[in-house]
């Protein structure tokens, strides 16, 4: 135990369990004085940090010579220590003042590091336990709790750096070969894939669990972990370890010798620094899925682009991300909180976006016949005079790029659909997209317009131009990614057409890199639609926009007093009651459980499977499919939109599939 990088610790050495016990406890571990104020029984004791090598490395490891066992330990004890090193320079702080508001350096973590050489299968798996204290010494010389925020914020930095230096050391030592990096990892390209599987039996485990009750994703994998996880044998001694290890790679036929060494780990070059840069600055790089990234993400992202096995340092790494950091390729942004940076391409993108908007102000697109609108607002009386001004600036004020954003329940749909007749009976063509093929869907069904995914969209229109003069309404425009609006504005301003983006720039964000909408709603005219008409209440009414308005107090408040929340004292009590909700409601797809956190979304949705099963609403047959199994009755959610990939046209003998909600889905933080 000891806390790194404080000379005057004296904390080192073997790990006690009284030691472990009172820096637990928040107490000095050598005599027990206590170091930092006890906050009751809920207080977090610990973080647990595990670094754990490649199957292929772990297989090294397990079943090379006493040398090649000891070169690989070493390199993994370096490169656990580098990835300590850096969470102790970037994310050790401690919280000041009320409410923590100020935020300071601390001097190191006190840890215990736990190295283990097995799975909970007993399979070949060198991996360290970093246990950390929940205390720190501050520059006050006070010890408090620590702030848990920048440690999450850079722990994925630290694996995909302690990844990094695991291969530079090993390719430094033995100069092995590696299959390309994906997402921060790769293995020794030597080591069969049917090996790498036959000793992975833990992860077989929980991806039959997965399996068994059909769901998927990163949710569904930690509790079907939890599910099948074991207690190791305490019992099993090293060498019976190695022995059947060695058994096992001899029924397979492998032989650890035959990895071939093929020379040692080279520098980076400039050029390929540059070819780095360039790849983390473009589309697919730092801003594919979100418009803004912190100094972690960019410490994460090049210890993974680095060429595998290429010999490089945690600060070698660092200075990359520094130096990426400060050429001409990235942004800074104004941020009240952590430092941010974008990218110049994707900064661009928008800039392009917005201008093209301003250009076609009063261009004469998707301007309707004089009477067209008039006829098509007289067989709807039910129109308010809000929509009905949204439909007369839509169909005459001939702006190429038009933003519609309405608060929920404002009646877009209704209005959409009456502007859509005055444009059709004017001669004008009009489609209409959106990010989910359901909502798509939707907008076809209820505003009566020809409608598709955005990503559908963007490949149809790479062999079949828009028709001249089309309009192309995009609905819940604020959830689409800026590179998608751009391309899409362009293919409808060659097309000599308008473009229609509605939307809340207050409900969720783009799922991929987003920020057009709003910007575009800031910058130019908008129309807007505020009446909120579908909650019948006006405490609901008020509820809803106090939630809109970022004043969750009052919308709380509001629920409370009539009756509209559920308080449970335990976990379990809850589950059990959203579930016994949502029977209660039909146990349909209309009725939908929210969770944040995806292992709840799965245990919630395998609660809802077994329901269903009980019920006889699934199939008795059951066919496997990528995510698992499933069963005619079987609900699904499609979270990628490509064509080629579209469930709706597969059919198996035992089920057919549609695109729709699980019973439960993740709320977007």
């Amino acid at each position: 135990m000891g806390r790194r990088g404080s000379p005057t610790s004296c904390l080192s050495g073997p790990v006690s369990d009284n030691g472990l016990r009172r820096a637990f406890a928040g107490e000095h571990p050598l005599h027990g004085e206590l170091l930092r104020a006890r906050r009751g029984p809920q207080r977090n004791a610990a973080i647990d940090l595990t670094f754990s090598a490649p199957k292929s490395v772990s297989l090294l490891f397990g079943l090379g010579a006493p040398d090649v066992e000891a070169s690989v330990r070493g390199a993994h004890d370096e490169a656990v220590t580098a990835a300590l090193g850096y969470l102790e320079r970037r994310a050790v702080r401690v919280r000041r003042e009320r409410n923590g508001v100020r935020v300071l350096p601390a001097e190191g973590f006190v840890a215990a590091i736990f190295r283990h050489r097995a799975s909970r299968a007993g399979d070949p798996q060198l991996h360290t336990h970093a246990v950390v204290a929940n205390m720190a010494l501050g520059p006050d010389s006070r010890w408090t709790a620590l702030d848990a925020r920048p440690i999450y914020a850079h722990a994925m930095a630290a694996g995909c750096l302690y990844q990094a230096v695991l291969r530079a050391r090993l390719s430094a030592e033995f100069g092995v070969a590696w299959t390309p990096v994906r997402d921060g990892l790769a293995e020794l390209s030597d080591i069969p894939a049917n090996v790498l599987r036959a000793f992975s039996r833990r992860r077989v485990e929980i991806e039959a669990e997965v399996a068994r009750h059909g769901t998927s994703g990163p949710g569904a994998t930690e509790a079907a972990a939890l599910a099948t996880r074991h207690r190791k044998d305490p019992h099993v001694d090293e060498d019976t370890l190695r022995r059947d290890w060695a058994r096992r790679a001899a029924d397979l036929g492998f032989d650890p010798t035959t990895v071939v060494w093929c020379g040692r780990a080279s520098a980076l070059t400039r050029t390929q620094e540059a070819a780095i840069y360039d790849d983390l600055a473009g589309p697919v790089g730092l801003t594919a899925r979100r418009s803004s990234f912190a100094a972690p993400d960019v410490v994460a992202a090049i210890a993974s682009a680095l060429p595998a096995g290429h010999a490089i340092d945690v600060e070698g790494i660092e200075a990359l991300a520094a130096r990426f950091l400060d050429s001409d390729r990235v942004v800074a942004l104004a941020s009240s909180d952590e430092r941010r940076w974008s990218t110049a391409e994707l900064l661009a993108t928008e800039r392009r976006l917005v201008a093209l908007a301003h250009r076609r102000r009063r261009a004469g697109r998707g301007v309707a016949e004089a009477e067209s609108p008039s006829h098509a607002c007289l067989g709807r009386p039910s129109l308010t005079d809000e929509q009905r001004t949204a439909v007369r600036r839509l169909t005459s004020d001939g702006y190429g790029i038009v933003v519609v954003i309405g608060v929920a329940g404002a009646g877009k749909t209704f209005a959409l659909r009456t502007s859509a007749d005055a444009w059709r009976a004017s001669g004008t063509p009009v489609c209409g997209a959106a990010v989910a093929r359901r909502a798509a869907r939707e907008l076809e069904t209820g505003a009566g317009i020809p409608s598709t995914s955005i990503s559908a969209m963007l490949i149809q229109l790479n062999d079949r131009p828009l028709q001249t003069g089309t309009v192309l309404v995009i609905d819940e425009a604020g959830m689409a990614g800026t590179r998608a609006l751009a391309a899409l504005a362009k293919a409808v301003d060659t097309a000599d057409g308008k473009l229609v983006l509605v939307g809340d720039d207050r409900q969720l964000e783009a799922i991929d890199a987003g920020g057009a909408f709003r910007a575009l709603a800031r910058r130019g005219p908008s129309i807007q639609l505020t009446q909120n008409r579908r909650q019948v209440h006006g405490w609901e009414r008020d509820a809803a926009a106090a939630l809109r308005d970022c004043d969750p107090r009052a919308a709380l408040v509001a629920y409370a007093r009539h009756d509209r929340i559920t308080v449970t004292h335990r976990d379990e009590e809850a589950r059990q009651r959203l579930i016994s909700d949502w029977i209660a409601q039909g146990a349909t797809e209309d009725v939908a459980m929210l969770a944040h956190r995806r292992r709840d979304v799965a245990d919630l949705n395998l609660r809802a499977r077994r329901h269903l099963r009980i019920a006889s609403r699934l199939g008795i047959e059951e066919a496997r499919y990528a995510a698992g199994r499933i069963a005619t009755g079987d609900v699904l959610i499609v979270r990628q939109n490509l064509p080629s990939h579209d469930l709706a046209k597969r059919r198996s003998r035992h089920c057919s599939l549609r695109r729709s909600p699980w019973p439960c889905r993740p709320r977007r933080p």
